[in-house]
């Protein structure tokens, strides 16, 4: 399959992954990059030598430049998809992840959307390609033989198609990565973790914050722990048994650890950073976390699929999370650009917000952009002119220069004409004692506003009540206010809205 006109760059100009990954095993073929579990450990070496096989069978497969082949991850099944991924980056063809969990019917959906040839699954699995071969890790490499084909990638060729969350509209979008893309700066990134030898990410396989930990694995000098089952209990158990300096965690994680006082649970006296990202981080709950780790230094990362690499970073610095209080801060401060990422605040015609005004959050860089895959309604709607990549969500930026965060675009309320942030509500009742998460969103039959809340252990509704009336005006706060056992979550454990009103209904 020929690539799509206009995405081969100059091919001394930037770096493809598979060069990237030669030169760090070339110099530390015996370092171990990835463990899972804490008992499964492999070297550099053992990749280079499992992916070469692989290609081998999937170029005597035919298997190309240009060809999309989707893997099928399943629980634990990081080494498949990270042998699988780089061998599919060596031919030139891209690596479409798909998260256990996904369902014969949306996995389907996604095959066939993106045009995939073909479909790495592991053994014992029933799905297959719609329109393509099926194999499995073991059967594709058994039948390769000969010399190993030779790099085939260009800078501009796909090297991934990402899938975002989908909690908006319960549809994820197919998110196409360019290997100048992911290789663009590589070596300034990850500075927080830079001389760390042990990361912990407690990240979902399959996932993008999955591929941003392979990434890790492959091309920095640090040793990356990865879980089968990274729920927020889990991943404090790995952290206190390993030792872990330092942990990656999802926004959903870091909640149940400040809301359950993880640390009488779990040793995590030893963590010294911790990284979050792929959403907007609770007042609320960092500042009860950094009561319960204060010797831990927290960065907030904010950024889309779409945007990458731009993103925003926020320093939690010991005295801005110690001054948090529940009448001070209901809002999420997102902090500012990271190296090479510039924001603008804009209105729906793209024309910059003046100072303090709300608008689009929008971030750029001077990394390759990314695409979506064949969705030219949604494209002029996120990719805007002059290289500016829409988030989705609205902001505004203080006068320091700061990015503040008011909702994501599709969650704003709106009740009697005014605008009201969801996010806002849910920020209010993370403050509350025993509440572990929490979502607000407005029924679509009448339009009242419900908050739906976990708790660790019995909660007095009233009190909850209360604790709101507290901290938001009458009109400003839900209509009504719900316990629930669990929230429904989508792969990274973002609450998927959508969903929570369809069962409301």
């Amino acid at each position: 399959m020929t690539p799509p006109p206009g995405t081969t760059l100059d091919p001394g100009s930037r770096h493809t992954v598979p060069r990237l990954v030669r030169e760090h095993v070339r110099d530390r073929r015996h370092h171990v990059a990835l463990v899972v579990d804490g008992r499964h450990h492999y070297t550099l070496g053992d990749l280079d030598a499992a992916v070469t096989a692989l290609a081998r069978g999937l170029h005597a497969g035919a298997v190309g430049r240009g060809d999309r082949v989707a893997v099928l991850c399943p629980p634990g099944g990081w080494w498949d998809q990270a042998v699988a991924t780089l061998a599919l980056h060596r031919l030139g063809a891209a690596a479409v992840a798909l998260p256990p969990g996904l369902g014969a019917g949306e996995a389907g959906r996604r095959m066939a959307h993106c045009g995939v040839v073909g479909l790495i699954v592991p053994a014992g699995a029933h799905e297959s390609c719609p329109g393509g071969w099926t194999a499995t890790l073991g059967e594709l490499t058994a039948h390769g033989g000969g010399a190993a084909p030779a790099d085939e990638a260009l800078p501009g060729d796909v090297a991934d198609i990402l899938h975002t969350s989908g909690t908006t509209t319960g549809r994820s979008k197919p998110v196409s990565v360019t290997h100048a893309n992911l290789t663009h700066g590589r070596a300034a990134r990850g500075r927080f973790t830079a001389d760390a030898p042990l990361v912990l990410c407690g990240v979902p396989v399959g996932t993008n914050a999955a591929h941003s930990a392979l990434m890790m694995a492959l091309t920095s000098p640090a040793t990356v722990h990865v879980l089968s089952d990274p729920e927020p209990e889990t991943i404090a158990e790995a952290a206190a048994g390993l030792g872990a300096a330092t942990a990656v965690l999802p926004p959903h994680a870091l909640r149940h650890w400040a809301a359950t006082d993880i640390a009488r649970r779990h040793d995590l006296a030893g963590l010294t950073a911790l990284m979050v990202g792929s959403g907007p981080v609770a007042p609320a709950s960092v500042a009860r976390l950094h009561r319960a780790l204060p010797r831990a230094r927290i960065l907030a990362g904010y950024g889309s699929t779409e945007s990458a690499p731009a993103f925003l970073n926020h320093p939690l610095s010991p005295g801005y999370l110690s001054g948090l209080t529940p009448s001070g801060h209901s809002a999420v401060c997102l902090g500012s650009p990271a190296d090479g990422t510039e924001v603008m605040i804009a209105d729906e015609t793209g024309t910059p917000a003046g100072p303090g005004e709300r608008g689009w959050i929008q971030l750029r860089h001077p990394a390759p952009r990314r695409s979506y895959v064949a969705l030219p309604d949604e494209e002029g709607r996120t990719f805007r002119p002059d290289d500016w990549t829409r988030t989705g969500d609205l902001g505004h930026i203080d006068g320091e220069g700061r990015v503040h965060f008011f909702d994501r675009a599709a969650h704003v309320l709106v009740r009697d004409g005014r605008t009201l942030s969801s996010s806002r509500m849910e920020n209010a009742l993370l403050w509350q004692p025993g509440v572990v998460d929490a979502a607000v969103l407005a029924l679509p039959a009448d339009e009242r506003i419900v908050a739906a809340v976990t708790v660790d252990g019995p909660v007095n509704e009233g009190r909850l009540q209360g604790g709101m009336e507290d901290l938001l005006a009458p009109e400003d706060r839900p209509d009504r206010l719900v316990v629930l056992d669990t929230l429904p979550r989508g792969d990274l454990g973002k609450v998927l809205k959508w969903r929570l009103a369809r069962a409301f209904t």
